[in-house]
């Protein structure tokens, strides 16, 4: 045996669970993530309706462009115009609706997309079926008033223009529909062309076929859109969960009973989880600032984004789970240290120096020792990874004996140190040598120098100094 030992300390689960029952959470997180929200959801009912609105004019133009065309076609647009206005402004007050709720919001949300497109294809297809009635509707009229086939084919050639038109400056084609406008715009072309060469006959059916092709397009465009959008609101919304739930998350407090009565502490979660806070706040923020600028994602960018802001958002929550074990774990080492310092007191030995390194409760404790002999220890109980329902540290004892090198005395105090901690509810492995210091008190005097450790830069993110005064033992 030797000067330098070390052993591995686990509080029993029974012990675990006691403790773990006796730390609570003090403040009411989904409360403050709610309050949280207010202004977020704010931002983003005015975000939408500003996209809501844009959508509007966009119907609103179409209508007042109608008025070159002839009156029959003037008349299939303005029912069709009036149809996507009203489903518009139905969209919009769905949405408005669901920003009030708070639980189950991205269900809710997620189901209106569904529900939604469903309609949208409904329409279309019944569209489909209305535009060729209203088709040969308008040609029998046009018949009774004997308009000629040139009247004729330049009444769906101007049609034809203007739907395809109105597409090109008023919607994302390319990035809905790539490809289809262009195929439009050649049709359009040869139609022009029979036009120039007066086939009429070839005009009108082919003016016709392009006109239901284009309508389709215009609609089939209405109905990505407005589930791009579904999705980005969503997509808003849980990003905006996340960083709400990140601020909530800065003013966690916690309850711990101590020996000395019930302790109020600030939860602290970016300390007691190395960072990850703040990193996931800057996630979030990022996120959050990609989708106000939203106009190069993809629906399936903004899935992903949902997707995403979900996991975060489990992440988030268990922040303060990570940081309430933290804590537990560091006041375990309190107790360990005391226990130490009060199983070695009857024998002549008394607290010279202790400190957490770099002044840090979530590192390792230092405590020194001291007797009238000039003898001292160190004992040095530092965190390792915690088990299922338990939780686990390495004791290392330095034994820095001068008046004496007698390993009895040594293995007597490591005896008087573990009946201590048994009392406490921690079972210790059987202590083992640092391998070359056999048979001598330990010889490396930089343990001795406590000062040190306090200036011991800290590896994590976020560097928090503590009041170095004890705390009570859970």
């Amino acid at each position: 045996m030797s000067g330098e030992k070390c052993q591995r300390v686990i509080l029993r689960e029974t012990e675990y669970n006691r403790v773990n029952n006796s730390t609570t959470r003090r403040d009411n997180f989904k409360a403050n993530v709610n309050s949280q929200l207010e202004e977020l959801r704010l931002e983003q009912r005015r975000l939408l309706n500003d996209r809501m609105a844009s959508i509007q004019q966009r119907h609103e133009h179409y209508e007042r462009a109608l008025s070159g065309l002839g009156e029959e076609i003037q008349a299939i647009e303005r029912e069709q115009n009036r149809k996507m206005r009203e489903h518009a402004q139905h969209f919009q007050k769905e949405l408005g609706s669901l920003q009030e709720q708070v639980q189950d919001q991205r269900r809710e949300y997620l189901h209106l997309i569904r529900q939604q497109s469903d309609k949208f294809t409904l329409a279309l297809e019944n569209q489909k079926k209305e535009l060729q009635k209203q088709i040969n509707d308008v040609n029998e009229r046009l018949n009774r008033k004997e308009a000629s086939e040139k009247e004729q084919a330049l009444i769906w050639l101007q049609a034809v223009e203007q739907i395809l038109n109105h597409i090109r400056r008023h919607y994302q084609h390319e990035k809905f529909r790539p490809g289809v406008l262009e195929r439009l715009n050649r049709e359009l072309e040869l139609i022009r062309d029979n036009n120039k060469m007066k086939i009429y006959p070839a005009v009108i059916a082919s003016g016709q076929q392009a006109f239901l092709n284009a309508s389709d397009l215009r609609v089939d465009l209405e109905k990505l859109e407005r589930e791009w959008e579904a999705n980005l609101e969503v997509a808003r919304q849980s990003a905006a969960e996340v960083m709400a739930s990140c601020e909530a998350q800065k003013e966690c407090r916690f309850t711990l009973q101590t020996e000395e009565g019930p302790m109020e502490l600030d939860g602290e979660i970016d300390f007691w989880t190395g960072g990850a806070l703040a990193k996931l706040t800057k996630t979030a923020e990022k996120e959050l600032a990609r989708l106000r600028e939203p106009a190069g994602l993809t629906l399936s960018d903004l899935q992903s984004s949902i997707q995403e802001s979900q996991e975060r958002l489990g992440v988030c929550e268990d922040l303060s789970e990570k940081a309430r074990q933290a804590i537990i774990a560091s006041q375990v080492r309190q107790n360990i240290a005391q226990a130490v310092a009060g199983s070695l007191h009857t024998a002549g030995w008394e607290v010279t120096d202790s400190t957490y390194e770099s002044e840090d409760f979530s590192r390792s404790i230092h405590v020194k020792l001291g007797n009238l002999q000039g003898d001292e220890i160190v004992t040095v109980i530092t965190p390792e990874a915690e088990m299922e329902s338990a939780i686990q540290n390495t004791l290392n004892i330095f034994f820095f004996d001068r008046s004496t090198n007698d390993e009895m005395l040594r293995r007597e105090r490591i005896r008087l140190i573990m009946e201590r901690l048994k009392e406490l509810g921690l079972d210790g492995g059987e202590a083992t040598c640092t391998p070359g210091t056999e048979q001598s008190p330990a010889t490396d005097i930089s343990k001795l120098d406590l000062d040190r450790v306090r200036r011991q830069s800290s590896t994590k993110q976020t560097a928090v100094k503590r009041d170095k005064g004890s705390r009570g033992g859970v």
